[in-house]
């Protein structure tokens, strides 16, 4: 009988410990490993998964990695690069569609899983405005800003924009920190504080500022350390 190569076995060994043990019996290398038997079809993927490990220092910072630094491992090409982007962008996708029969947001809870569904699974920082009628109802979510979103650089002129396109009566702002905190930076509450007193002398109200964080969801309108940033003038 034929003998299966060292890779093949080694391929079939981690297979079937998945299958039976799961994922929680597995070392972060196996892990990869088995994961990389899908982009990289023929070679031993071993030496693979340890220079990647040895180069980003988790699986965050490997999925956090753009393609290009991906591309740069040796034994990754760039079509394989790109399977890890696929599998965040997928499960992000997933997120985003439990919004899709979402029609009003009437409460501060609704906001947060609103906001949380949108920007939770994403590896890139974006900027968003959920323009809502007099009833509550979502008139549309509107993309502000993507990639590496500074708030100090996102002019209110964009989300003013969207509020008059659409003719909203109120606004929720949303963005995330994907691999940090959800404590808003300085930039967050100054962005906070202007575009309320904009929104507010048109008649418009700023209904919440949600930032998403690695962790955990912050409400800055029930963050009392923020609640200045809801006051007509901005001052406490």
């Amino acid at each position: 009988m034929e003998r299966k190569n060292p890779g093949e076995e080694r391929r079939s060994y981690l297979r079937r410990k998945y299958l039976e043990k799961g994922i929680a019996s597995m070392t972060d290398s196996e892990i990869l490993e088995l994961f990389l038997f899908y982009a990289v079809k023929k070679e031993d993927v071993t030496d693979v998964a340890e220079r990647m490990l040895s180069r980003f220092g988790s699986f965050e910072g490997i999925f956090f990695a753009d393609i290009e630094e991906l591309s740069r491992v040796d034994g990754l090409s760039r079509n394989s690069a790109a399977l890890f982007h696929l599998v965040c962008d997928t499960a992000s996708a997933e997120r985003q569609s439990r919004n899709r029969d979402v029609k009003k947001i009437e409460s501060a809870s609704d906001a947060l899983s609103f906001a949380e569904n949108m920007l939770s699974k994403l590896i890139y920082e974006r900027l968003i405005v959920i323009t809502l009628n007099e009833k509550n109802e979502i008139i549309k979510c509107n993309d502000i800003a993507e990639g590496t979103v500074n708030a100090t650089d996102v002019g209110l002129v964009k989300i003013v924009k969207c509020v008059i396109n659409d003719s909203a009566s109120s606004i929720i702002l949303a963005h995330n920190h994907p691999m940090g905190s959800a404590l808003p930076s300085n930039a967050d509450i100054m962005l906070t504080k202007a575009l309320y007193n904009s929104l507010i002398n048109a008649g418009v109200e700023l209904k919440d500022h949600i930032i998403v964080g690695k962790n955990e969801t912050l409400s800055m309108r029930s963050d009392g350390s923020c609640a200045v940033c809801f006051t007509e003038t901005g001052e406490g």
